[in-house]
């Protein structure tokens, strides 16, 4: 892209940044008094249709394949790839699923969003070891006991390139010890959308197609005899190849 094609699309990012951030700022309104006379499965369908809207504002124009693997699947962790700050909006607004997020621990300090994180009733996880990681793990597990799934990024942090980066066990350790089903999902188109935490254009909006593709569910019975790390492996070879189809088909869609 030419330099004046990149100044020629700033007021229009502006525009969307603002948009999305008065979602936003509505999304936290509703969380100082929604929760104070209803339980968050009351108010899901707000709660997906704002996510929605949100992403809306950023121009994604979503698409998902395969929700019909999702019948019957029950209390689960969900696994993403992790693209950018939309990633949890994005799934949460387009998977008919109730589920909370696992996140890192040093994201629940960040001013507003941590407080947003903690109201949602996202789940901390200190991956220093000791006791306040087994904290975050007992939380987690009785979410699940609870019937809450939970949603991870097994990358542990966005992607600078674009590209798929290295799964960490902890997603799937949690799966094998409460027995529970793992979702693997994959997002694809989102990075062409919006790139944060790079040089080149830091947080420029550029609208266009974006594909959220459910994968077959993997029970407690079908990873059995296999070890976490295992899983791991396989899974991520999996995700991998359908980021990779779901990005030519995108690539197609923009030419067309």
């Amino acid at each position: 892209m030419s330099r004046t094609a990149a100044l020629l699309r700033w007021p229009t990012t502006l525009l969307r940044w603002a948009a999305g951030v008065a979602v936003f700022a509505f999304m936290a309104l509703c969380l100082l008094f929604i929760p104070l006379i209803a339980r968050p499965r009351a108010w899901d369908g707000l709660a997906k249709f704002l996510c929605r809207l949100l992403v809306a504002c950023f121009g994604l124009k979503v698409r998902v394949r395969g929700l019909e693997k999702l019948e019957g699947i029950g209390t689960c962790i969900i696994i993403c790839n992790h693209v950018n700050i939309l990633d949890t909006f994005l799934l949460y607004g387009h998977i008919p699923l109730f589920f909370r997020g696992l996140d890192q621990a040093q994201h629940f300090s960040w001013p507003v969003w941590g407080w947003f994180s903690r109201r949602v009733g996202n789940i901390s996880l200190d991956q220093g070891g000791g006791g306040r990681t087994a904290g975050g793990l007992r939380a987690a597990g009785k979410a699940l006991a609870e019937g809450t799934s939970l949603l991870v990024f097994p990358e542990g942090h966005r992607t600078r390139d674009g590209e798929f980066l290295e799964f960490h066990r902890g997603a799937f350790r949690l799966a094998e010890r409460h027995g529970v089903t793992i979702l693997p999902i994959v997002q694809a188109g989102t990075w062409e959308v919006l790139r944060t935490g790079t040089k080149k254009g830091p947080a420029s909006v550029k609208a266009g197609p974006v594909e959220l593709t459910v994968l077959e569910p993997w029970t407690a019975a079908a990873r059995s005899g296999q070890d976490a790390a295992a899983v791991r492996d396989r899974l991520r070879d999996l995700m991998a190849g359908t980021y990779a189809e779901s990005r030519a088909r995108l690539a197609e869609d923009r030419r067309n």
